[in-house]
């Protein structure tokens, strides 16, 4: 077995990878295939089928023996194709990395591989297996061995012990961490033995099996650490009672010189408490990244950091990172105590201030449905986070994890979850399938709406400012224009030209961290929107949204011109009633719904799905109409997470339509659509499914209840 940290060979190994020779194998050759094989989300490549490969062809012993390969597909592939292509290269021996993206297609291949070829022996490993509370063995005959833990020294230990005439191991015990049949039981050898330094680990970097490509969408992994001290229980770490073990710092230089000289310009460094309590260590990879950025000062690099250790000093060596990701995951004080995170608010505040002292960008994140979290808590925990004014907000949902505390407490917790991959949940003791579902949708709308700004898309750009965002405050530009509409009572009927308001440059020099509506009519002079929307892009404005009628947006090239601009946010109006389906609007309708539901490709940067929302009009404020509930139906169907305002109206209007409000708000939730409602109606309905009181109060502050009059949003008075 290796033992002895060798040195990180810099020799080019590509051929392990059996995608870049399908032809290797075809030549004869009398030591024993070893095929791993990983099974991707689109954008990944995996780590672990590299480093196995790579381990195994560091000991001449081993090479004498096998030839160990590996291969890589995607999860969208069709696992028929997957199983015919490595059924045809002929391995001997095939090893699997499962987890929750690949375990339904990984076990679909391997039940087609053992109906085609028997003979041949699977192993499995990776976090969907280990330290499971479901006996994979016992309920898939496809499946042979399976290493429960971290892989390295158990699959050299397996190697160096088996018998390729026999197809058999010589002496099972002899391998670490180990599930395999004997007789009609299930035997376990022991837990699996660890490599106790990643330096002794050969790099999949070094050794050229990474590429720099542009479509990672965790860029170069660079492993930093292993393990974790924090002992969470919705993680995989969390049930792992395993050293932490670091990479040194002249490892993870070499990694990342190399990938960066190779044009790669994105790297996550994986570790959970990076630097936290080591601040030499911080500084030195600081020095890293600062010389990354002199080789191409395009660099965007993410980090992981836990709040409630970050120091000034700290904050300061976290400047040279792009972005750093602070999980905080519940604002709960009980449900940070159940789950093992300490929650200390202020420590957690005054480390996000030392972070925007040091104008350091960060993410935070929240997960909905955790032990002791209601739902009023949760939304509570959304106004915590967003008060921090961080540059994305992430609000998850809870996913029941094989091999986790949560999954093994999950009857305690009165836990409901789906049994497939990712194990979502769906009701607990503290919270109904109906207000999980309520919160999902809510979540989702939120943080859209707040993760479409210019600091989380572009987040290097050079023309924002370098200060931590100062969000919260609202503006609005008339670019008055010609409208097709002529609405009665409404100033821009009459209209000949666009032409922008004379306090403009008033409202650019003070455009910066804020959200800007341009409200127009659909006659609006292309050329001079477009200026306008440079102009504050470069101000430095925080999101911008453009209100008109519905009309404006049918252009599917001015909607991708305006998207490519910084235009991610729209809002527009649709006038419904009874017989509205015979309505000559009905088709600008059905294509501006079509428009909003593709996606738009940014230059240079990731798609982005713009956030849509439509009041709906009517055209009398006395008698709302009712029977437009089919309608909304329809409309749900084919735009998930819009949002739907419903005006307000006189009271007596308002009682007589409320049920069939109530139903489109439940329709919409069904469909990953809000309907703002107005307040009264909202608690009604709120209070008659068993929510708390304050509810009403958390979505009013998250701007999700209706305030709307019964007019349009870009209507400009006509002046006598």
């Amino acid at each position: 077995m290796i033992e002895k940290s060798a040195k990180v060979s810099t020799d080019n190994w590509q051929h392990l990878d059996l995608a870049q020779d399908p032809e290797a194998w075809e030549k004869p050759d009398d030591r024993t295939r070893v095929l791993l094989v990983a099974i991707n989300m689109p954008g990944h490549y995996s780590l672990p089928v590299r480093i196995l490969a790579l381990m195994a062809n560091q000991s001449q012993d081993l090479i004498a023996k096998y030839d160990v390969r590996y291969l890589e597909f995607l999860n969208k592939e069709n696992p028929a194709d997957i199983a015919n292509i490595i059924g045809k290269q002929g391995p001997n021996l095939m090893g699997f990395s499962v987890n929750i993206w690949n375990r339904e297609i990984t076990f679909s291949v391997l039940a087609r591989l053992k109906q085609t070829h028997p003979d041949r022996k699977t192993l499995l490993g990776g976090q969907e297996v280990s330290n499971s509370v479901v006996d994979y063995l016992a309920h898939n005959a496809a499946i042979d061995y399976l290493i429960d833990g971290e892989g390295e020294r158990p699959f050299l230990q397996f190697l160096e012990n088996w018998n390729p005439i026999k197809k058999e191991l010589e002496d099972p015990d002899q391998v670490s961490g180990l599930y395999y049949r004997q007789a009609d039981t299930i035997a376990f050898t022991r837990p699996a033995e660890i490599v106790p330094a990643l330096d002794q680990i050969p790099s999949p970097i070094l050794a050229g099996l990474v590429e720099a490509r542009k479509d990672y969408q965790l860029g170069i992994m660079l492993e930093g650490a292993r393990g974790c001290p924090f002992k969470c229980s919705f993680c995989f770490e969390g049930g792992r009672n395993i050293k932490v073990r670091i990479a040194s710092i002249e490892r993870l230089e070499q990694e990342a010189v190399k990938m960066a000289r190779q044009g790669a310009t994105y790297f996550h460094i994986m570790d959970p408490i990076l630097g936290n309590s080591d601040p030499v260590r911080l500084k030195r990879l600081t020095a890293i990244f600062k010389k990354l950025a002199r080789i191409n000062s395009k660099i965007v690099s993410s980090v992981e950091a836990y709040a409630h250790q970050i120091t000034p000093e700290l904050a300061t060596f976290f400047q040279c990172f792009t972005i750093v990701d602070v999980g905080l995951q519940t604002a709960n004080p009980d449900t940070a105590r159940a789950i093992h995170r300490p929650w200390r608010p202020e420590k957690f505040k005054q480390g996000l201030a030392h972070l925007r002292q040091a104008q350091v960008p960060f993410n935070l994140y929240l997960i909905c449905g955790l032990p002791f979290e209601t739902l009023s808590s949760y939304l509570n925990g959304i106004r915590v986070i967003m008060a921090e004014q961080p540059t994305r907000i992430f609000l998850n949902e809870l996913c029941i994890l094989n091999g986790t505390e949560l999954r093994r407490r999950s009857r305690e917790y009165e836990y409901v979850f789906h049994n497939q991959p990712p194990y979502t949940l769906r009701t607990s003791k503290w919270m109904s399938k109906l207000e999980l579902r309520f919160a999902e949708v809510l979540s989702k709308i939120v943080e859209r709406r707040y993760n479409l700004s210019a600091k989380a898309v572009h987040t290097t750009a050079p023309w924002l400012p370098k200060t931590a965002p100062d969000y919260g405050r609202h503006t609005a530009i008339r670019l008055a224009a010609p409208c097709s509409l002529q609405c009665m009572g409404c100033g821009a009927a009459s209209q000949s030209q666009t032409r922008a308001p004379e306090n403009l440059e008033t409202v650019l020099a003070g455009a910066m961290d804020m959200d800007v509506d341009i409200i127009t009519g659909d006659g609006v002079d292309r050329r001079l929107l477009m200026r306008l929307v440079g102009q504050l892009t470069l101000a430095g404005a925080a999101r911008i949204r453009l209100v008109g009628p519905m009309s404006l947006f049918r252009d599917m090239e001015l909607l991708q011109n305006l998207v490519n601009r910084g235009v991610w946010h729209y809002y527009t109006f649709d006038f419904f009633d009874k017989n509205s389906d015979a309505s000559p609007s009905l088709n600008t309708r059905q294509l501006v719904m079509a428009n909003f539901c593709k996606t738009f490709s940014l230059i240079g940067h990731a798609d982005i799905q713009p956030a849509l929302e439509v009041i709906t009009l009517f055209k009398q404020t006395s008698a709302y109409p009712q029977g437009i509930r089919p309608q909304f139906e329809q409309l749900f169907k084919l735009r998930p997470t819009t949002i739907w305002t419903l005006p307000q109206g006189e009271p007596a209007a308002m009682t007589e339509i409320e049920k069939e409000y109530k139903a489109i708000f439940w329709d919409g939730i069904h469909h990953k659509n809000w309907v703002k409602l107005p307040a009264a109606m909202f608690q009604s309905m709120l209070a008659a499914s068993g929510f708390d009181n304050d509810i009403t109060s958390h979505c009013e502050k998250l701007n999700l209840i209706s305030t709307a009059p019964n007019h349009q949003p870009c209507f400009q008075p006509a002046v006598d």
